[in-house]
């Protein structure tokens, strides 16, 4: 119903779709808040949110990581330990335990050692669990700090396309490795930017991605988006060969506007191995028929090597920007 001044109400009329009482001022305020869908969410279980995330749900990935980091602060011990057991922590990176206070989770972590057992050797595993996170989250914290002075300190800047099908995992690695906000960009002009901080010989380098949509509609614009970069991920699902079809067309298109810039073939979803249809083998025969600079498969998931991709490619560039300025 439009209202004088405010959105529009909700009104649902006909049989009863829900036993909750606060179904429909949940999606009043979904209305009233842009449609955020976090707020139909955020009572669904953990259990419920994880298996929406491996199912692909963006939105639940989101609601999950804020559950967690919430959870986190709250410093109740059981449910610190409960994340602990569970591997949820995994399900968290750097960027979201920057909003938590390392100090206060870790003396959260120590003081649920006495409530939750007296049991010696129970004791003894927590303790353990306990010294190994503080380890993590120093070390995490130290990276956050030295991105955050990183970001705004470099000797070098490229620019780096990203390519590959929307069921690659490509959105999990902009938003959970990358710097930059994602918005509908990619869907109505074609492109997003994300950048992420690496390091060359001491030298901080900024690497500046262009995340390229590869639907149809936006082949006119391909050109203008592939020219002047100074390097090229493409991503490919190892559990999908589909996801293979357009090294070819996008391999001819990098080359015809940049030359021979390095080109890395990343092989996404290493966690799902047993769920293989691409071979190594087949993809070494890719990368040197098309003459690529290497492939090497991760996990947006688990963040197997992740940081590696990153390392590698900042080396590869630099190697072929040395080697083209000798000639």
């Amino acid at each position: 119903e439009p209202r004088a001044g405010k959105p529009a109400r909700v009104v649902l009329r006909g049989e009863r779709i829900s036993n909750d009482p606060d179904l429909l001022d949940n999606i009043q305020a979904w209305v009233e808040n842009n449609y955020d869908t976090r707020i139909l969410m955020s009572n669904i279980s953990f259990r419920l949110l994880r298996e929406l995330v491996k199912a692909g749900d963006p939105v639940a990935r989101k609601v999950l990581k804020e559950e967690i980091t919430l959870r986190l602060e709250s410093g109740h011990p059981s449910v610190i330990q409960y994340l602990l057991n569970q591997g949820y922590i995994g399900y968290s990176n750097t960027s979201e335990f920057k909003e938590v206070d390392l100090e206060i989770l870790l003396k959260n972590l120590k003081k649920s050692r006495e409530i939750i057992s007296e049991d010696p050797n129970e004791l003894e595993k927590i303790d353990t669990k306990i010294e190994a996170n503080e380890i993590l989250l120093e070390k995490m914290k130290e990276r956050i700090e030295l991105r955050t002075v990183a970001h705004y300190h470099y000797k070098f800047m490229f620019f780096v396309l990203l390519l590959g099908d929307s069921s690659t995992g490509i959105e999990e690695l902009t938003s959970d490795y990358l710097r930059g906000d994602r918005t509908d960009y990619k869907f109505t002009l074609g492109a997003q930017f994300f950048s992420r901080m690496s390091n060359f010989q001491n030298d901080n380098v900024k690497l500046l991605f262009w995340d390229v949509a590869v639907e149809e509609r936006f082949r006119f614009l391909f050109l203008s988006f592939f020219r002047h970069k100074q390097g090229a991920i493409i991503m490919y699902d190892i559990t999908n060969s589909k996801t293979l079809n357009r090294i070819s067309e996008w391999v001819h298109l990098i080359r015809e506007s940049n030359g021979d810039i390095p080109i890395m073939l990343i092989g996404n979803k290493a966690d799902l191995a047993e769920n293989r249809e691409v071979t190594r083998e087949e993809v070494k025969k890719i990368v040197e028929k098309y003459n690529l600079t290497t492939f090497i498969e991760i996990s947006t998931k688990t963040g197997e090597n992740i940081e590696e991709v990153f390392e590698r490619l900042t080396e590869f560039i630099m190697e072929h920007i040395q080697k083209t300025s000798i000639k």
